[in-house]
């Protein structure tokens, strides 16, 4: 089963870590470009400034989450710059969809580089550090973490 394929927050920690990333402080975003407006797919809503940012939980450590404030997932299918998550893997694992790569942006304390990739539907997926980023269809509130070790 795909989902079972997920690993989720704790594989973005590894990420931030094995890459020498892993540093959590509070500070301003990093200067980007701010001339053009970027929203999320999850739930349809415009965002004019994409701030992809940070959190942290007592048991998981420090995990990615999205301007809504909802957690971020990696799928270990993927490869870096290619989503392999489709059809009902992308209903249960919505990808996070962006409009433009033009003025993306993020807080200081995510230090990996952030990016997109094209999708086979040619939308624009984003990435970490070259690792598509996608939510949990069962994360239902901000800090919501339920896809770990799907």
């Amino acid at each position: 089963m795909e989902t079972k394929k997920i690993i989720g927050v704790v594989a973005i920690v590894v990420i931030l870590t094995a890459g020498g990333f892993y540093f959590f402080r509070k500070s301003s975003p990093v200067d980007t470009p701010k001339d053009s407006a970027v929203s999320v797919d999850k739930s349809a809503q415009s965002n004019a400034n994409l701030a992809l940012n940070t959190a942290t939980d007592p048991n998981l450590g420090t995990y990615l989450v999205a301007p809504n404030g909802m957690t971020l997932y990696l799928y270990t299918k993927d490869t870096p710059g290619t989503s392999n998550c489709y059809e009902q893997c992308a209903v249960n694992w919505p990808p996070l969809i962006v409009e433009s790569a033009s003025s993306l942006k993020a807080a200081a304390s995510v230090t990996g580089t952030i990016a997109t990739t094209t999708r086979t539907d040619g939308k624009l997926q984003l990435t970490y550090d070259g690792i598509p980023l996608y939510y949990w269809i069962k994360d239902t509130k901000p800090g919501d973490t339920t896809g770990q070790n799907v």
